[in-house]
């Protein structure tokens, strides 16, 4: 039996067989990507019933009994810390196709904000789209201090990612206060997360690939206060060959983005 979305799903609602738990609970060893996955889906079925029901309703219900129950909620609340391992192949085998898990750093009180890539689904790569260089800030050693904020951010080390946001508000606060990531396959844009931390708002677009798999919703988990995520569901952008997420009150502090779900709109 291989992994895939449905029995994850059966899973989070208490409806996994004996098998599938076994299943689960043997992927969620020694990943922490998944593990981030398997709490998110978490959050959705016990904050967000709407978005919960239109990821799960296929699933849910296919398989039999209440082992998983227990187990998910002891998954949600261990914190401890565990090393990346099958990331990549669960990613490939979600309904979702996900696109990879982000972080972001939003600080509104000093106007900071910074996005990175925490890990990339295979054949992506991603960079810093400058919003103001060159205009009015010839200092070239900005992007470099934003770069530096990146990759800290990817790492986890907040306060020092923070300092680098603030040397760069010193160079040019436009620059400082609004953040953007591309995510490319061969050369070509497939998704892009912008944030403002003055509005206190996040955008995530996404390009699909003819026949590619839409996720259903982007989640913001904060990570001092995982119980105060919020999600955005995945709609087709006005005028546009994309599909666009808001968070209009994104939570301020480090969180991590992530995509759940597939769209029942789109076929795979």
């Amino acid at each position: 039996m291989d992994l895939n979305q449905d029995i994850i799903l059966r899973y989070v609602a208490g409806k996994a067989t004996e098998d599938e738990v076994l299943l689960v609970d043997q992927a969620m060893t020694g990943d922490r990507l998944f593990f981030v996955h398997l709490r998110s889906l978490l959050y959705l079925r016990d904050h967000f019933d709407e978005v919960w029901n239109s990821v799960s309703s296929d699933a849910v219900g296919l398989g039999s009994g209440d082992a998983a129950a227990g187990a998910a909620r002891t998954a949600a609340a261990d914190g401890s810390p565990v090393i990346p391992g099958r990331s990549r192949e669960v990613s490939r085998q979600t309904g979702s196709k996900v696109l990879g898990s982000f972080r972001l750093l939003m600080d509104q009180t000093r106007k900071l904000a910074c996005v990175a890539a925490e890990s990339l689904a295979p054949g992506l790569s991603s960079r810093l789209q400058l919003g103001f260089s060159g205009i009015g800030s010839p200092d070239r050693t900005l992007g470099l201090h934003l770069e530096r904020g990146m990759e800290l951010l990817a790492r986890g080390e907040i306060a020092t990612a923070r300092s680098e946001l603030v040397v760069v508000g010193t160079l040019d606060a436009r620059e400082a206060q609004n953040a953007c990531l591309k995510a490319e396959r061969a050369g070509k844009t497939v998704l892009e997360v912008h944030a403002n931390a003055v509005r206190g708002t996040v955008e995530v677009k996404f390009w699909p690939a003819p026949g590619q798999a839409v996720p259903t919703a982007a989640i913001l988990v904060p990570d001092v206060d995982p119980e105060r995520a919020v999600s955005a569901p995945l709609e087709p952008a006005e005028g546009e060959d994309a599909w666009l997420a808001e968070f209009i009150c994104a939570p301020n502090g480090s969180s991590r983005l992530s995509f759940l779900g597939q769209n029942p709109n789109v076929s795979a």
